[in-house]
């Protein structure tokens, strides 16, 4: 790899004032400014990105992860000069490919074909250079049949698809790539990740923001770790990831007592987790919680007036977000009992469904029955907890749980008796 460096950045910063509009300097735009300048000062500051120093080098592939509004996507619409810094400066040298969301760069009306003709332009590219390159887009998008189609006709699948092969293909120094797997089937995901090996191979570029945290293990060689736009580590991919992890919630084993009262969560607050203890009825002496254990979470609950809880929830998925396991007081129609003040609610999950690895817990509780978010929310955590699951008995069951695994078919909580809410899988129980 190449010791020449490809970005700099030094103390870079990107103040949004909440409820402007980003100034871009059409004269309509710098005249608007102007008339509505003067009642701009009292307006609330966000700075998206603070202090950000770094240097990315030819042929590095960086990944560049944080929790949602860590300031990953301003730093990328900055590194694509989409917007300016308000403090700070950033030197590029080289052409940049950005692929930041659907649609970026595309004309709705003109064709896939005069689309690539279109990005390859704005990345300076000749037209014989553009031409040498675009029966290779279009295999790699599997988009032959549909070249001479508006774009506006394409669905959200076949757009990204051509989206990310133009940005793949077209030979810039530099390929920028924001959350290119969150849309896709796990095919094209997987020609995603190999091509941007081989750009990193042939002495690009890359930088890439991503959720899954599997990809950018695979894919990258060094990590960015943001948080409420600050830098908080840059180095190993590995070391990032795991920082990541623990500020994602805690990863917690079987006998740890985890503290809740201090984590994100929306709802109206009128009962909410304080905090759980974890253990497994594995059976020896070992403190992991494997597949195929019984899982037992004690929760300490506090409400602010004796109610009855229509929703208990817990869900179980992967790191990147994807459920797996959803178990559901309302799934027997059946409420929970709180009294005012400190309550005691104990879930067994048993027979853990769920193949080595990480997962995160969410908890819910609301009234009425609800999803993550919504008008009965009451307390909604997500991630409360990371959950590292080992080897054990279910390590090759069938009924094991993976992230292909749709929501829909797994196990859900069903009542059976008053007080106690049993599946089989999993009980909910106040005591």
């Amino acid at each position: 790899m190449s010791s020449e460096l490809v970005i700099v950045a030094k103390d870079v910063s990107k103040r949004y004032l909440l409820g402007e509009r980003e100034q871009y300097r059409a004269l309509r735009d710098v005249l608007a400014q102007g008339f509505s300048r003067s009642s701009s000062g009292d307006r609330e500051e966000l700075w998206a990105i603070q202090n950000l120093s770094f240097s990315v080098a030819e042929g590095e592939v960086v990944g560049i992860i944080g929790r949602n509004g860590a300031g990953k996507s301003t730093l990328l619409k900055l590194l694509s000069r989409i917007t300016n810094p308000s403090e700070g400066e950033i030197r590029i040298r080289g052409r940049i490919g950005s692929l930041l969301e659907v649609g970026s760069g595309f004309h709705p009306e003109l064709t896939g074909v005069e689309n690539v003709y279109l990005n390859g332009a704005i990345l300076g590219m000749g037209r014989t250079e553009i031409t040498s390159k675009l029966d290779e887009i279009l295999a790699f998008a599997e988009m032959e049949q549909f070249a001479t189609t508006p774009v506006k006709h394409y669905s959200v699948g076949m757009f990204m698809r051509l989206a990310f092969a133009v940005a793949a293909h077209l030979e810039s120094e530099i390929l920028i790539v924001d959350e290119v797997l969150a849309v896709g089937d796990a095919k094209f995901q997987e020609k995603c990740l190999a091509k941007m090996g081989e750009v990193a191979r042939s002495g690009r570029s890359v930088l890439f923001v991503s959720h899954n945290l599997e990809a950018t293990l695979a894919l990258c060689d060094r990590g960015l770790l943001l948080d409420k736009g600050q830098m908080l580590f840059d180095g190993s991919t590995n070391e990032a990831v795991d920082l990541y992890r623990k500020l994602d919630g805690v990863t917690t084993r079987s006998g740890d007592r985890v503290p809740l009262e201090d984590l994100p969560r929306l709802g109206t607050g009128q009962a909410r987790f304080v905090d759980v203890a974890v253990s497994t009825g594995g059976g020896d002496d070992t403190d992991a919680i494997r597949s195929g254990d019984t899982v037992e979470m004690v929760f300490t609950v506090m409400a602010d007036e004796a109610m009855n809880v229509s929703s208990f929830g817990l869900t179980f998925s992967t790191e990147g977000s994807t459920m797996l396991l959803n178990f559901d007081s309302a799934d027997g129609e059946i409420s929970v009992p709180l009294q005012a003040g400190e309550n005691t609610v104990r879930a067994t999950v048993t027979s853990l469904a769920l193949a080595p690895g990480r997962y995160r817990l969410g908890l819910r509780l609301a009234n009425p029955v609800t999803t993550r978010i919504g008008s009965g929310a009451i307390d909604l955590l997500d991630p409360a907890l990371v959950l590292q699951v080992d080897e054990g008995p279910m390590e090759r069951s069938p009924a094991l749980v993976t992230a292909g695994r749709d929501r829909d078919t797994a196990p859900r909580l069903i009542a059976q008796g008053a007080g106690s809410l049993v599946q089989g899988a999993a009980t909910i129980e106040v005591l």
